[in-house]
């Protein structure tokens, strides 16, 4: 079986599953800070997986960040620097259509984030065409898809700086133009697609957005998040557990 280095940018509920908590730590450093990652050959698998909590990677500063102040460019650098070969973005996301319920699985195929565009490179190397990696990308809905998890394939990524939550009136305007809301994603996505490593997203809906269905509220989303936390390891660990080394990462 042929041989993969897989990034995974996630959140602290993927780190305290058993399957993830056996990974060794370590600290990589890159001009833009140091990271602190958790690596490890992958179960029964010949893959080797490098994994990153985004709120938690500062190796300096233990303590949460803010999707603003996450060090994306330190992430992307240290995954890099890693030789991955790629990477899965896994994403709590806001639904901005009544028919992507909570605890809905979705593999998105865009992304929408015209504004504070970050990039790693200050020369000609900056000017990408961004997107998500199709063949990558279809092969997690495959994946899913054959565990028979309930996941929709597509969708568009919208990024809001906050760390607050969308009012109503934004998410009207947002609605035109994706299905889905989040706060970190394009970042990654952006700067992946800029160091030219494939990359693709894993998202669940924590919460419907502001304005929709019943009232929202940071006690529900907590709920909800937590409730969901085991349906996004269930699938996340199904991909790691059969991916497929001769799927081609490029288009």
């Amino acid at each position: 079986m042929s041989k993969l280095t897989i990034g995974i940018i996630g959140g602290s509920s993927l780190f305290h599953s058993t399957r993830f908590s056996s990974l060794a730590q370590k600290v990589v450093d890159t001009e833009h800070g140091s990271v602190l990652v958790y690596t490890g050959v992958w179960g029964n698998t010949t893959h080797d997986i490098v994994f990153i909590q985004r709120h938690h990677a500062d190796a300096a500063n233990h303590e949460y960040n803010q999707p603003a102040n996450v060090n994306y460019r330190a992430i992307v650098t240290a995954l890099n620097q890693e030789k991955v070969d790629c990477i899965i973005g896994v994403y709590s996301v806001g639904s901005m259509r009544l028919d992507i319920p909570i605890g809905q699985l979705v593999i998105p195929d865009d992304y929408f984030n015209p504004f504070n565009i970050l990039n790693i490179s200050t020369s000609y190397e900056a000017h990408v065409v961004p997107h998500i990696t199709e063949p990558l990308r279809t092969h997690l809905v495959q994946l899913l898809q054959q565990a028979n998890l309930n996941v929709r394939d597509g969708g568009v990524y919208v990024q809001t700086s906050g760390p607050r939550f969308e009012t109503k009136s934004e998410i009207r305007f947002f609605s035109q133009y994706g299905e889905l809301v989040g706060m970190t994603g394009a970042h990654e996505a952006g700067l992946a697609n800029e160091v030219k490593l494939p990359f693709a997203m894993v998202s669940i809906v924590d919460n419907l957005a502001n304005g929709l269905g019943h009232k929202l509220t940071l006690d529900a989303f907590k709920v909800a998040q937590k409730a969901n936390a085991t349906a996004m390891e269930v699938a996340v660990v199904h991909i790691l557990d059969h991916f497929d080394a001769a799927v081609g990462l490029t288009e």
